[in-house]
Formats: structure tokens, C-alpha cells, sequence
């Protein structure tokens, strides 16, 4: 009489421990796989971001730029060169990393992030200082950077490996351009102002309605939608005049007849 165990003969058992091996097999590759997907997603998540960060920040400097350039005054020539330091401070920052990611080196990788760790410490406070301090872009540069972060990052540097070397670089680039986004919005912000797009009319007001060649004429002029604005220029004729809560004098004699 044949010994069985459990009920079943050495065969069937044979047969149970295959079935168990090939599905433990199957289980553990189709894991592999979608560690590996997984990793594949995560390399391409930041690459993805980086991209679409990269090109609104290209955009708000044009934006900066226009504004700046169609209604000049000193307080938006100071937002402007604000708006060009994070925008110059990002791209020196950007391009290191994307130079260590390509790098396939590790301890290449591992020595120049240390250094470059302790410099981007400091873009949030930089962009920070150039936003005015605004409490708005504190807290939003402190959910891009959270109080941990640094110390974090600086305690995985030394044990991680090329791969995660790598992936960490991008994801710096990530934190950088968003950090660069919430400044240049902030400058694009105080750059901008509707209260001067939407009164471009001038009321003028004077005793002289038909002005006569060799007689003085004068002028008020008022800029009723510009008062909200204490930096505008005006210019009349190729020529600045000054300006009091909105409200320009002119005079001037007309020296021919014709069309001024």
C-alpha cells in the first residue's frame, strides 16, 4: 500500500509544489513589472513638470516685459529687474542639475549636489525678499519647500544611488521652477494694472477753446482712471510733464496755424 500524506500521493503533492512555484513566479515578475512602470512614471512625472513650469515662466516674462514696456514708470522697471533675478537665479540652477542628472557618474553626481543643496537653500528666501515679502508667496513657497526638506535631502544624498541620484536632480528642477512661478506671478501681478488698461482717455478742461497763434494756452488735463497709479508718466507732445493726484497743467504758445 502506498503512503500518502494529507490525503494525497507524492505525485499529486509534486504537482501542488509546481503550481505554487510558477504562481509565486508569476506574482513576483508581474511586481518587477510594475516596479519597474512605476519607476518609469516617476522618472517621467518631474521631466513633464519641469517642461510645463519652464514654459509659463517663459510666458509671464514675456507678459513682465509687455507690461513693463507699454506703461513705463520706475515701480515697474523695479518689478521687471525683480522678475529677471528669480528668472536668472532659476536658469543658472536648472541648468547644474540638468548637467549633474546627465552625468552618469555617482560620485560626480553626490559631489555637486552637496554644494549646490546649500545654494538653493536660499532661492526661497531670495524670492521671497523679492516679492516684498508678500505672506501669499511665503506660504506657498513653504509648500513647495517644507520645513524638513533640506535636512531630508541632505541626509539621503550620501546612500542614494545613481537612479535615485537622478531622479532627485529632476525633482529639484521641479521645486526651482515652481518656487521661479510664484515670484514671477507676484511681479507680473504688480506689473500689471487695469485701472491704467481700461482709461486711456484724457478729459481736458480749458478756457481756450480755439486757441490763437502767439497767445498762451493752458490746459487741465485729467487722468481720472490713472489716479489709482501714483508712478505713471505722462508725455505730451514727446515731452514729460508732471503730474498731481491725476491731474496734468499744461501751457504752451503756438508759434502757426495748422493741426497740433
Amino acid at each position: 500500500m502506498k503512503k500518502r500524506f494529507l490525503g494525497l500521493g507524492w505525485k499529486e503533492h509534486l504537482i501542488y509544489a509546481v503550481l505554487l512555484l510558477a504562481t509565486g513566479w508569476l506574482f513576483q515578475h508581474k511586481t518587477t513589472e510594475q516596479a519597474r512602470l512605476h519607476g518609469i512614471m516617476e522618472e517621467v512625472f518631474p521631466l513633464a513638470a519641469q517642461a510645463i513650469s519652464t514654459r509659463q515662466n517663459e510666458r509671464l516674462m514675456q507678459h513682465i516685459n509687455r507690461e513693463a514696456d507699454y506703461y513705463r514708470s520706475d515701480r515697474r522697471e523695479s518689478y521687471r529687474a525683480r522678475a529677471k533675478d528669480i528668472q536668472k537665479w532659476v536658469e543658472i540652477s536648472s541648468l547644474e542639475l540638468k548637467r549633474i542628472a546627465e552625468t552618469p557618474d555617482v560620485e560626480f553626481q553626490r559631489k555637486e549636489l552637496v554644494p549646490l543643496l546649500e545654494q538653493l537653500s536660499h532661492l526661497p528666501d531670495s524670492i521671497l525678499q523679492a516679492c516684498d515679502s508678500d505672506s501669499a508667496i511665503g506660504q506657498r513657497l513653504r509648500q513647495i519647500y517644507p520645513e524638513e526638506f533640506w535636512d531630508m535631502t541632505a541626509q539621503y544624498l550620501p546612500r542614494a544611488e545613481q537612479p535615485e541620484l537622478v531622479r532627485l536632480a529632476n525633482a529639484l528642477r521641479v521645486r526651482v521652477g515652481l518656487a521661479a512661478n510664484a515670484g514671477l506671478r507676484y511681479c507680473f501681478s504688480r506689473v500689471r494694472d487695469y485701472a491704467i488698461r481700461y482709461a486711456h482717455i484724457p478729459v481736458l478742461n480749458t478756457r481756450h477753446p480755439c486757441p490763437r497763434v502767439g497767445e498762451m494756452f493752458e490746459a487741465e488735463i485729467n487722468f481720472v482712471g490713472y489716479i489709482a497709479d501714483p508712478d505713471f508718466e505722462v508725455e505730451i507732445n514727446g515731452r514729460p510733464v508732471v503730474s498731481d493726484n491725476g491731474l496734468v497743467h499744461f501751457e504752451t504758445r503756438f508759434t502757426r496755424p495748422g493741426k497740433k
